[in-house]
């Protein structure tokens, strides 16, 4: 059955399909030695390289790694301490999104890439929960702007829920994906962000897991993840301008530090 080469490159493991086009794009992709096209289809049969490579359809994966501070949201071969550090499998995983290198907290980590491709795209809205600490106190009339929504470099960032966990730190659950976001969010306020943490992406959990541990994710949470986006909801127990509180995450797995 024939499909497209960018979908073809997200099941095999290699990106997303949106960054598969940025390959096509810059001819690192061939097609039977021919460089690809944005809209060519492949099938079994053909023989598909990335960078000279041969590339085939890999068994998929999904991992979750709690991200330190100070680590890059990539798997390149940087100097600095990137995600590959951490998360040593077989398969070609890449991260779903990303964090700022001074954040920490989840990040999904998978080769599946129409997965992949619903989970970050704008267009699914899939809530992501950060706790934020900030430079002074919260006041009320702040609480209220957020919840509110604000203006971010002329976009409105709408807030779907959020709570305030203490005089400088408040949860809050947004399905933007720009980058600063969060921090030009508390800005618009005029607040400094000291700390953040990403805790949820959808209906995953970061639950137990420390900087620098990973677990691959159990049936119930990929199945959970799939679910969600099937049928085109935010993840249960979320309310704009509130979260009701979950019970734990059922079926954790063994937790791995450092890639061992």
């Amino acid at each position: 059955m024939a499909e497209r080469v960018q979908r073809f490159l997200a099941r095999c493991g290699i990106c997303s399909r949106r960054k598969a086009e940025d390959l096509i794009r810059a001819g690192r992709v061939l097609v039977n030695q021919v460089p690809a096209m944005l809209g060519s289809c492949v099938n079994s049969s053909d023989s598909v390289m990335v960078d000279g490579s041969l590339v085939r359809p890999e068994n998929n994966r999904y991992v979750m790694l709690c991200k330190p501070r100070g680590v890059l949201s990539s798997v390149g071969h940087e100097q600095s301490s990137n995600l590959t550090d951490f998360v040593v499998v077989p398969e070609r995983v890449f991260p779903v999104g990303r964090l700022d290198r001074d954040s920490e907290g989840l990040i999904l980590m998978t080769n599946d890439g129409d997965l992949a491709q619903r989970i970050a795209h704008p267009s699914f809205e899939t809530v992501k929960t950060y706790v934020v600490w900030v430079d002074r106190p919260v006041r009320e009339p702040d609480l209220v702007r957020l919840q509110a929504g604000l203006m971010v470099d002329g976009r409105k960032v709408i807030v779907h829920g959020m709570r305030r966990l203490g005089s400088d730190c408040v949860e809050v659950q947004i399905h933007e994906g720009r980058k600063h976001v969060v921090k030009l969010l508390f800005g618009a306020l005029g607040f400094r962000v000291r700390g953040l943490k990403r805790t949820a992406i959808g209906s995953l959990l970061l639950g137990r897991l420390k900087p620098g541990e990973w677990r691959d994710l159990t049936a119930d949470e990929i199945a959970g993840l799939r679910g969600v986006f099937n049928k085109g909801q935010n993840p249960p127990g979320y309310v704009r301008g509130a979260r009701k509180v979950g019970s734990a995450v059922k079926g954790q797995r063994s937790i791995r530090r450092f890639g061992k």
